[in-house]
């Protein structure tokens, strides 16, 4: 039996339509790695548990700007856009966390992950001072740089001390969230990595679009791994 794993949507909203979507690089990977991936609509909660009872594990898929009320902050640099995807991730990692479900959370997978253990995030690493180095996705997209991976870590078992990542994001962890360890980090300061036990693991970076190398291959069997257990 194949292991089952979540991915969340994303809206799109047009003139003409409504789209509920997931980048086909998500799938693709599950599915070179023989599990069968489940695209997860925005729903109520309770049909939201009822969906995570019969799956093994969820990514958290990147996306749009988390909306800053739900780390008490006011709009500055942010873009947000659903608000409905916010809430939908919000009550997924509730739901896994119940559940004991692992989760993998991806770029704002991994924003909204500390989000919800009450961190905070830089609304624009740029305008905030952050770092000098342009991460936006909209000026310098696909960026590749490395991120530094802290011993005796989950990421540091899977990709050593160093390795090349990229970058689509204008977001990044400020404040780290309740009980979340930081693995990763670059060599401007940025936060790239964190994870929770085997419970969670989340990266900035875009993995997906990486799995011709091995070792971000390797974060996604890593995750399928805790999700068999």
């Amino acid at each position: 039996m194949k292991l089952k794993i979540g991915l969340t949507n994303r809206s799109y909203k047009s003139d003409d339509y409504n789209y509920s979507r997931v980048n086909k690089n998500y799938v693709n990977t599950l599915l070179s790695l023989n599990t069968c991936p489940i695209i997860i609509p925005n729903a109520d909660y309770d049909t939201l548990k009822e969906i995570m009872n019969d799956l093994d594990g969820l990514i958290i898929c990147g996306g749009d700007d988390v909306n800053p009320c739900f780390y008490n902050e006011d709009i500055t640099f942010s873009k947000p856009f659903e608000i409905e995807d916010d809430k939908n991730d919000l009550n997924l990692i509730k739901i896994c966390l119940e559940l004991n479900k692992p989760i993998l959370g991806i770029c704002r997978g991994m924003q909204i992950i500390n989000v919800y253990f009450g961190g905070s995030l830089y609304q624009d690493i740029l305008k905030d001072n952050l770092t000098k180095v342009n991460h936006n996705q909209d000026k310098n997209p696909g960026y590749e740089y490395f991120a530094n991976f802290k011993e005796n870590t989950i990421m540091n078992e899977i990709y050593g001390n160093r390795h090349k990542i990229n970058s689509f994001h204008h977001q990044a962890i400020k404040n780290i969230g309740k009980d979340l360890v930081v693995s990763g980090i670059s060599d401007d300061g940025v936060i790239e990595a964190i994870e929770l036990d085997k419970k969670i693991l989340a990266v900035q970076w875009h993995p997906e679009q990486l799995t011709n190398d091995t070792k971000h291959l390797n974060l996604f069997k890593k995750f399928i791994e805790y999700c068999a257990i």
